[in-house]
């Protein structure tokens, strides 16, 4: 009666459990790497912090004249989102940030000129993350004209009216 009992308790605890598990859906990132920056094989890092640690959470040897890798990582805590970053070793980006939830697949767009945020599809997070970029971009691209028109105006008018426009 007793192995009855036991045996029951274990075959409850063994249907139940995979229930109660919190099982995390993969971040899975493919990245697209423009050819210039594959000219000599280097390591991809992929690094991320949680709370006040950093950890590597996935790595790529990159060879010569490869233009695509896959890099998959688990979270294990309770974050909701994660902030990570891609490290080219040797030519690259040495920070190309990327705020990721569980259950991401990102496809990433690397080449010589990416910012601190790449180019993606797949997370909203991180195509949010470009188009803020983007956007700040133009804007700074149209105080610098602003400013070159400002320091090319002759008369007083044109002066006072680009000034006010800076303000």
């Amino acid at each position: 009666m007793i192995k009855f009992f036991i045996l029951a308790g274990l075959s409850v605890f063994f249907c139940i459990s995979p229930l109660l598990a919190d099982d995390k859906a993969p971040v899975k990132i493919t990245v697209h790497v423009d050819r210039s920056l594959t000219e000599e094989p280097q390591w991809v890092y992929w690094i991320g912090r949680v709370e006040s640690e950093f950890y590597f959470l996935d790595s790529c040897y990159l060879e010569k004249g490869k233009e695509f890798f896959s890099l998959e990582h688990v979270f294990t805590d309770d974050s909701e989102d994660y902030s990570t970053w891609l490290t080219f070793s040797k030519k690259g980006p040495v920070q190309a940030v990327m705020h990721v939830e569980d259950g991401d697949e990102i496809t990433v767009y690397i080449d010589e000129n990416i910012g601190i945020f790449p180019r993606a599809k797949g997370s909203i997070t991180v195509e949010e993350a470009y188009r803020e970029v983007l956007e700040k971009y133009k804007v700074r691209d149209a105080i610098k004209r602003l400013e070159d028109s400002l320091s090319i105006a002759k008369d007083e008018k044109s002066i006072g009216e680009i000034a006010q426009a800076l303000d």
